[in-house]
């Protein structure tokens, strides 16, 4: 079986950063971009104004902005039209796979973008399928920093101070992240590793073989200074991008249950309390929406104590 890897985690968590330290590798193939081809059928089916996709929509999906950085041509895909008029988006996505692994029989795909969390255990399957053995890794960071790196982000990427105010909705997004993991750490179990950006520089040899070792791969040669990235660095060391004492205390109590867990000493010790949490809470509210409305009206309720 070949090697596919798989890397998620909220925005701004430290997803970059490890497809940064893949992409070293000679032996895998990555594309350099977060508008993964996984998690773009919604704006596909619209760009083409579709439920399915027909053989004369090649050409015009090649040109949307994601699929122009991938190596794709239209002959590539007209052996997956013989039999059918259209195919849905899942065997598009998989035609694609095929088609990387005949270009490339001798790498192994990397795929990263923040929120591919929501698509590990779909990937697991269709990896499975295709005779591949799928490796997961998700990028944990602590809110704090995550929200405060969202928040000014337009240093980063426009070099202007535009602050996104999204706490409500940046709370929800990270808890639900965080919900999925949970989820699929129990299907995925060994084959899913937890990575923690903010300790990963306290013996950053000893996590790159652990990195290493999961992904099978007999090592992993890493030149530091390749590594930086003075645009994704810019936002938490500009004196500028600050947040609000009240943030800070927000962010805190709506989290305190995942900071805890996920930032204290030991993440094993406290693994029981996170999984009783979860279990209990989606019995009561099953559905995503209304958990993101829980968590919004528990928020609205909390922001008129701070700030008063």
């Amino acid at each position: 079986m070949g090697l596919i890897y798989f890397i998620g985690g909220h925005q701004r968590s430290g997803t970059t950063f490890l497809r940064r330290l893949l992409s070293q590798n000679q032996q895998i193939l990555e594309f350099n971009t977060d508008n993964s081809i996984i998690n773009t059928e919604k704006k596909v089916l619209q760009f083409i104004k579709k439920s399915q996709i027909e053989l004369s929509d090649i050409p015009k999906i090649l040109q949307y902005d994601t699929f122009s950085k991938y190596p794709f041509e239209f002959k590539d895909f007209e052996f997956y039209f013989i039999s059918n008029n259209s195919i849905s988006y899942r065997d598009f996505f998989i035609s694609c796979i095929k088609i990387l692994l005949e270009k490339f029989p001798d790498k192994m795909l990397l795929f990263k973008t923040p929120g591919l969390e929501f698509y590990f255990l779909e990937l697991f399957e269709i990896s499975r399928s295709l005779n591949l053995t799928p490796k997961f890794i998700y990028s944990v960071r602590n809110p704090i920093d995550v929200h405060k790196s969202y928040k000014y982000s337009s240093f980063a990427w426009h070099g202007k101070n535009e602050p996104k105010d999204k706490l409500d909705s940046f709370v929800i997004t990270w808890k639900n992240s965080l919900a999925e993991f949970l989820f699929a750490k129990e299907v995925l179990k060994s084959d899913l590793l937890l990575f923690r950006f903010d300790s990963f520089f306290d013996n950053r040899e000893a996590q790159v073989k652990e990195i290493a070792a999961h992904l099978e791969l007999n090592e992993l040669n890493v030149d530091w200074e390749l590594l930086k990235d003075k645009q994704q660095s810019s936002v938490i060391s500009n004196p500028l991008a600050k947040l609000e004492d009240w943030e800070i205390l927000m962010l805190q109590t709506l989290l305190k249950k995942e900071i805890i867990i996920f930032f204290g000493d030991s993440l094993e010790s406290r693994w029981p309390r996170v999984e009783d949490y979860y279990s209990g809470l989606l019995q009561s509210i099953p559905s995503s929406v209304a958990i993101s409305y829980f968590f919004d009206l528990v928020f609205k309720k909390l922001k008129r104590v701070f700030i008063k």
